[in-house]
């Protein structure tokens, strides 16, 4: 019989080694693009999990900064309470709590904007945007001739710029940015990609999706990865995702959900009527 001590012992340093190695990626995405906001969050949760403080109010600032450009005063507010929490005495945050203040006209404490909730913080660190996914899907259209070398190159473009901005709710995606470029052939890429990425397509918007499967990540998590789960058999989960290429994501979200996952290939039209079918339910 095993030692429930040594055994905890063991799952904590094997935690520990995880959020390390979640810092360590999120650092290196961040020297290459230093306003990620996706990876500033998450670092922000791999820091609190690690008690580091300094580091933690740190990405924070960033983060204020960024949200000051965007006019988010709700979220200032929220990371200006977090940093004062840990540093009474730190004049920016004084100041840009002070601002925030006075735009939005709340006084008392409101933990639930910071991340979300705790799904949301969670989702944070297991299913932050990796570009380097995206970027094996463009190659593996230019390789095998289904786009062009200046529309591989367009769609990379806008989707690094789109990466690195304050917005959020932006599905960060290669077919996404492909939809907005002259002259491709969206029918031929997704029929080359249903054929040939060994990953089953199917018709979303034809499904009768589960709100409650669909909740099971946090729906602007799940906008930004281009990702959807929408049905469930017995213990078994059903994801729709806008990249078949991509290796590392389905085991991120796998891990993240606990569960054995079936992973479907769907199109960017496809995804979008499925997800503002959602969007609308949850309004009424």
């Amino acid at each position: 019989m095993g030692n429930p001590d040594k055994n905890d012992s063991r799952q904590r340093q094997q935690d520990d080694a995880a959020i390390r190695e979640t810092i360590a990626t999120f650092e290196s995405m961040l020297e290459v693009f230093p306003e990620d906001i996706s990876a500033l969050e998450s670092l922000l949760v791999a820091y609190q999990q690690v008690r580091d403080d300094a580091r933690l109010c740190e990405k924070a600032h960033k983060l204020i900064q960024l949200f000051t450009t965007n006019s988010d005063w709700n979220r200032i507010f929220d990371l200006a309470e977090m940093i004062l929490e840990r540093y009474p005495d730190d004049a920016t945050a004084q100041r840009a709590l002070a601002e925030a203040k006075n735009r939005t006209g709340r006084i008392h404490e409101d933990r639930t904007r910071l991340a979300g909730d705790a799904a949301t913080a969670a989702a944070a660190v297991d299913l932050a945007f990796d570009l380097h996914g995206e970027l094996d899907l463009a190659w593996f259209l230019l390789q095998h001739n289904v786009i062009s070398q200046d529309q591989y190159e367009s769609a990379i473009d806008r989707l690094t710029e789109s990466s690195t901005g304050v917005k959020s709710d932006m599905t960060l995606s290669f077919l996404e940015e492909l939809t907005e470029i002259d002259r491709v052939d969206m029918l031929r890429v997704v029929s080359f990609l249903a054929a040939e990425s060994n990953m089953p397509f199917v018709e979303i918007s034809h499904c009768e999706c589960q709100d409650d499967v669909m909740g099971l990540i946090p729906i602007n998590v799940s906008r930004r990865l281009g990702i959807l789960p929408f049905d469930r058999l017995g213990d078994e989960i059903m994801v729709a995702m806008l990249n078949p290429v991509d290796k590392n994501l389905p085991q991120r979200i796998s891990r993240h959900l606990k569960a054995n996952v079936h992973f479907f290939f769907t199109s960017p039209e496809e995804y979008h009527i499925a997800l503002n079918h959602y969007l609308e339910r949850q309004k009424k």
